[in-house]
């Protein structure tokens, strides 16, 4: 299984640091639902995913409302 990239754009946190807000597409849903840029092909490691990030799958679509963790919607 892979996590892939459909869209993303850089935000500025209010602590100062960076995050990626992404839509990504995946063929199954991942074993955790923690996911850091080391589980997304096109990311580097250490990218931050910011909350508002959506996790598609064939079976459910998620949302990340903590910085990383994504919870299912609806």
């Amino acid at each position: 299984m892979s996590i892939l990239i459909e869209r993303g754009e850089r935000v500025i946190m209010p602590n100062g640091t960076e995050a990626k807000r992404v839509v990504l597409l995946s063929s199954e849903t991942p074993a955790s639902l923690e996911i850091t840029g080391a589980d997304v092909e096109g990311l580097n490691d250490d990218d931050v995913i910011a909350a508002g990030s959506v996790l598609i799958t064939p079976s459910a679509n998620y949302i990340a409302f903590e910085d990383g963790v994504f919870t299912q919607k609806g």
